[in-house]
């Protein structure tokens, strides 16, 4: 579904004219646009990372099929490792046969592996682009302080999450029975609760343009 939306080019073979209208109307609807604006938006942070830094090591958190990665131009990935974590198998091997040629290495894992972990390993940036709409802000709180800990100084960590009241919300409850954590800048600020503020350089926190998603963009000391 995820990459129906990425490309709302697609139209599966034997689709019905009514199901090609409520493909091409939701496919374009306010929450797919953000969808594809914060895939841009994370490739385009990758790339800048890449391109001040040859060997960063990166780790994706809830990574599915890693579609940011087709955005990028070939000639900027450069890096020392990229750990795409996933709980779904089928995308950790879908991954794997698309991506480990280029040096990443998609693993399968989850919140629950993640907080328990006591691997020493620091990484530059590390990112999740769909988790936190599924997480409650408890849960929220601890996943950020620990992906906070696991950053070397100066490392970013960047986490996504649909906004309250988005154009959309009535379809995705109503006819898709799908239902998100909304968060809003405040509440993407109060992530934060759990990491001392001197541990926290800078905090950035922004909307992309059909500003149904907002990010939290959070550099450590």
């Amino acid at each position: 579904m995820i990459d129906m939306i990425y490309d709302n080019n697609i139209l599966p073979e034997g689709m019905c004219a009514i199901g090609r209208d409520i493909y091409q109307h939701t496919s374009n609807s306010p929450a797919s646009l953000a969808v594809r604006n914060r895939r841009k938006i994370a490739s385009h942070l990758l790339a800048e990372l890449m391109k001040q830094k040859k060997n960063a090591d990166i780790l994706s958190v809830a990574s599915g099929h890693c579609r940011e990665v087709d955005l990028m131009c070939p000639d900027v990935m450069s890096f020392s490792s990229w750990e795409c974590l996933d709980s779904d198998k089928d995308s950790v091997e879908y991954s794997t046969s698309r991506y480990a040629s280029s040096g990443m290495l998609p693993m399968h894992g989850s919140v629950k592996s993640i907080l328990s972990s006591k691997d020493n390993k620091r990484y530059d940036f590390i990112y999740t682009l769909g988790l936190y709409d599924y997480l409650e802000q408890r849960l929220a709180q601890r996943l950020t302080s620990k992906m906070f800990s696991m950053l070397k100084p100066g490392g970013k960590v960047l986490i996504a999450n649909f906004v309250p009241e988005i154009p959309d919300v009535g379809y995705m409850e109503a006819c898709m029975d799908w239902y998100f954590v909304y968060r809003t800048d405040g509440v993407m600020q109060d992530l934060l609760a759990e990491i001392h503020v001197c541990e926290i350089k800078n905090v950035n926190i922004f909307t992309e343009d059909e500003k149904n998603i907002v990010f939290l963009l959070a550099e450590k000391v």
